[in-house]
């Protein structure tokens, strides 16, 4: 069965997401925060009418504190969600909050923010990335990928981070 690994880094104002399906190429884009976020369905429906028996593994970050601007954020990645349910009948989604894959894919990654940390992470993987949205997309859909190969879980994801880099260096 052939498996769809979706990152998507949600806002209002910008929405980065990153998808590819088994080892294809990805695809990166931006839309404008959520009120384009019928385009990206529309698109997934045409990849469904090709792989009718497509699973998707989604991740989308839904930061699970409260501040400035995270209340948006967390109705975007909601509307998000439910656009997938819709779309997808064999689906796994997930909500991360942003220290979590960040802990783990930006571990190490020289830069000064996130926002560059990030962007240099989406670089090195061999993405050229037009913004910080697609840059957190990118590495959502690679935190989304080890998730799908079950090299984290659920679970004590720090943990499984410090495994994950002791494997890298063998």
């Amino acid at each position: 069965m052939a498996k769809l690994i979706l990152g998507i880094d949600p806002a209002q104002l910008n929405t980065g997401y990153a998808f590819r399906i088994d080892n294809c190429d990805v695809v990166v884009g931006s839309i404008k925060g959520i009120e384009n976020i019928g385009d990206v369905r529309d698109a997934l429906s045409v990849l469904l009418a090709e792989w009718p028996n497509l699973e998707l593994w989604a991740v989308i970050e839904c930061p699970n504190w409260s501040g400035n601007g995270t209340k948006e954020t967390r109705s975007a990645a909601i509307a998000w969600q439910r656009v997938l349910q819709q779309t997808f009948k064999k689906r796994r989604i997930f909500f991360v909050d942003p220290r979590q894959w960040q802990s783990l894919m930006l571990h190490g990654v020289p830069g000064q923010g996130t926002k560059e940390r990030s962007i240099w992470r989406a670089k090195m993987a061999g993405f050229n990335p037009k913004n910080d949205h697609e840059a957190d997309a990118i590495n959502l859909m690679m935190y989304a990928e080890l998730r799908s190969n079950e090299m984290i879980t659920t679970g004590d994801e720090r943990g499984n981070a410090a495994k994950l880099r002791k494997e890298r260096k063998r």
